[in-house]
């Protein structure tokens, strides 16, 4: 499958037109298709436009795509693996965006996305999960001891204050209280031999004001119940999250 050899950028609505042409079902994950009404004349139009634009450098010829923006799409659409994420940045919504890796076979393709611009570029298959990390804003890890809660006692009014977990509980009561700068949901998703897409829940990445950056998730606590998990944000910390998250799926 040659998939693009470099990165292209084009405007998010053009990037929505040639995948509409193309016929590949619901665009990727991180990029919302919002609906609006738009008469067929303006349509085509915004057709024509987007192809002249992606003609110019070369990615698009006779009103068609080229081979190679062609198979990034496909890879895009049947993607094997995937690790995504929104970032959310509160108040300053412009700052706001996300990001997909997607792996198939030997080929895997970065797309970077705010409200304007849809950004592909290869990478390496090899460690998904690194590819989009490296992409997220920069902050530095919290530093903090690894904390974990049962769900159900962080959740209770009535939880014991000697109890084994009431310190950690506390620790991580004032932690969700802070204030954050951002918040970065990251998922995990894989496809099966029969086309059917299935994802994680989220893992969080949050960075707090004066903090740093911490990683938060649930997972079973071998009691039938959900246990909350927090990390200092490392590098290696998220990455080895979304490596873990992506083999329990396959």
């Amino acid at each position: 499958m040659p998939i693009l050899e470099r990165p292209i950028r084009m405007p998010r609505l053009a990037f929505l037109a040639v995948w509409g042409h193309e016929k590949l079902g619901d665009p990727p994950v991180v990029v919302e298709h919002a609906p609006m009404f738009m008469t067929d004349e303006f349509a085509d139009e915004l057709r024509v436009q987007s192809f002249g634009l992606l003609a110019r450098f070369g990615l698009a010829a006779s009103g068609a795509p080229s081979p190679r923006l062609r198979d990034t799409l496909g890879l895009l659409a049947e993607a094997r693996r995937e690790v995504y994420s929104w970032s959310d940045f509160g108040a300053r919504r412009g700052d706001n965006g996300a990001i997909l890796v997607a792996a198939a076979g030997r080929e895997a393709v970065r797309l970077v996305t705010d409200s304007r611009s849809v950004q592909l570029e290869p990478v390496s298959p090899r460690d998904i999960g690194g590819r989009l990390v490296d992409l997220l804003p920069g902050c530095d890890p919290a530093k903090l001891r690894p904390l974990k809660v049962p769900r159900d006692y962080y959740d209770s009014a009535a939880a014991d204050p000697l109890a084994e977990s009431s310190a950690s509980a506390d620790e991580l009561r004032h932690l969700m209280r802070a204030r954050r700068d951002a918040v970065h949901l990251m998922h995990a998703a894989v496809r099966g031999q029969d086309g059917s897409r299935t994802h994680s829940t989220p893992l969080s990445a949050i960075d707090l004001a004066g903090r740093g950056r911490v990683l938060s998730f649930l997972s079973p606590d071998g009691a039938g119940g959900l246990q909350i998990n927090v990390y200092s944000g490392t590098r290696t910390h998220l990455v080895d999250a979304l490596t873990l998250t992506l083999a329990e799926l396959a």
